[in-house]
């Protein structure tokens, strides 16, 4: 077995991700059946401590934020990020560094000779994805594992972990075609990573006026809960630390975060000559801090868009403020299942 062959044979079991997600219920998505998947492969999960992130933007970076600080602090520590832009050895993180391709092929030939006699319901692409790195992460004997949710919070895969600290960084209203039209159901998705569970820690990120009240009704007493005033990823997961270890060190946390770079998030190249910058900005929020960013480093510049859209994403609030400021607005598909049209973008 390959690197392709192995990504290859993990798609094959309902990769959502790519072709669309069906209705989102216990039926679909269902925590019990990976419970007693991870228990009849053996892996000792419950054993590690835990960050869990969920929201809608800005996941993977306090993620990698958080990450980066634990390791140069002396831990050992695995990182969890979905979903993967180039290649899926993106996702899987320890202290630094990405799974290789190697140990990914030897993981995922493991799983397949183990599901060949396996009596259970077959799981998801990315449920096998989340057992993959439980496994890996209890190999390397981790001190800590930060991961995030795929989509929502109460029906992922990730929330079969009890974490030591739950984080909601800022929530909009982003697929709710699956989560609910509402915030009021969007929170209920998202913060199923708390309720129910043992999590007594919980940080919650910068939200409207309205989140704010909606969190704290359904929070109520008995957790621990920080709420963020700040709008930046750092101040989230420096909250996120002092939870852990009471004391931050701020100036190693401010390093940690003007050096991070990531693939996709405003992540500047040169192609050809020209600065180009690659952003997965999908929110109104996040489409807004994008521009803002632009704006910044590249001042005196006319700017070319090109865009594609998911089909569950607001056009007007993405496409709106670009093409007031673009000089040109090519739309594309970058997907033939989950996204518009070119044709159906125009505007």
């Amino acid at each position: 077995m390959d690197f392709e062959s192995a990504v290859a044979f993990l798609k094959k079991f309902n990769p959502y991700e790519d072709k669309g997600f069906p209705a989102y219920n216990e039926k679909n998505f269902n925590l019990d059946r990976l419970r007693r998947f991870l228990k009849a492969y053996k892996i000792g999960y419950q054993g590690l401590k835990y960050v869990h992130v969920t929201g809608s933007k800005g996941k993977s970076t306090s993620c990698l934020m958080m990450g980066n600080y634990l390791w140069k602090n002396g831990y050992k520590v695995g990182v969890f990020t979905s979903p993967y832009i180039i290649e899926i050895t993106e996702c899987i993180w320890v202290n630094g560094r990405n799974i290789s391709k190697d140990q990914f092929v030897k993981y995922v030939f493991q799983l397949r000779k183990f599901i060949a006699n396996y009596k259970g319901p077959v799981l998801t692409y990315f449920e096998f994805l989340v057992a993959i790195v439980l496994q890996y992460f209890v190999d390397e004997k981790i001190d800590f594992a930060v991961m995030e949710v795929g989509l929502g919070g109460r029906l992922d895969a990730t929330n079969v972990i009890d974490p030591e600290v739950a984080v909601l960084t800022t929530v909009e209203k982003e697929h709710t075609e699956i989560l609910g039209k509402t915030y009021d159901k969007i929170l209920n998705e998202k913060l199923g990573i708390v309720f129910g569970k043992k999590v007594k820690n919980l940080v919650i990120g910068y939200q409207n006026a309205y989140v704010s009240k909606l969190i704290r009704k359904k929070v109520g007493k008995g957790k621990r809960v920080i709420f963020v005033k700040n709008q930046s990823n750092k101040s989230l997961v420096s909250a996120a630390l002092q939870m852990l270890f009471k004391k931050v060190d701020e100036k190693l946390l401010n390093k940690i975060a003007d050096d991070l770079k990531m693939i996709g998030r405003f992540d500047v190249r040169v192609v050809n000559g020209k600065n180009v910058v690659f952003d997965m900005a999908h929110t109104k929020n996040s489409v807004q801090v994008l521009l803002r960013n632009l704006k910044e480093k590249f001042s005196k510049k006319k700017w070319l868009f090109l865009v594609s859209i998911m089909k569950n994403k607001n056009v007007k609030d993405i496409l709106v403020p670009i093409c007031k400021i673009g000089k040109e607005v090519v739309v594309t598909s970058s997907n033939p299942e989950r996204g518009y049209t070119a044709k159906q973008l125009k505007v």
